[in-house]
């Protein structure tokens, strides 16, 4: 038998992790559809606008809804993600 080092197991364990999905199948699949990547693209531009104040110069409710999206798709993947690992 092989003497592993802390060092091999962490190597294998971090191998095996990384190959594992943390969504299932038509989950990931839904990651891709356009409408989706619209909602991320939202989310993303929203935070960078709160991050550089530049909300004072635009439509406060567009910044809610879109906040409010992105809050809600990111918390029904994280469910699903926690449910499937």
């Amino acid at each position: 038998m092989k003497n592993l080092t802390l060092f091999n197991i962490t190597i294998i364990g971090i191998k095996k992790g990384w190959s594992q999905p943390t969504l299932p199948k038509n989950l990931l699949k839904l990651q891709l559809h356009p409408f989706i990547i619209i909602f991320k693209l939202l989310g993303g531009i929203s935070i960078l606008i709160i991050l550089t104040k530049a909300y004072e110069k635009y439509n406060i409710s567009v910044l809610y809804i879109s906040i409010i999206l992105s809050i809600l798709y990111n918390t029904h993947l994280n469910f699903y993600r926690i449910k499937h690992i």
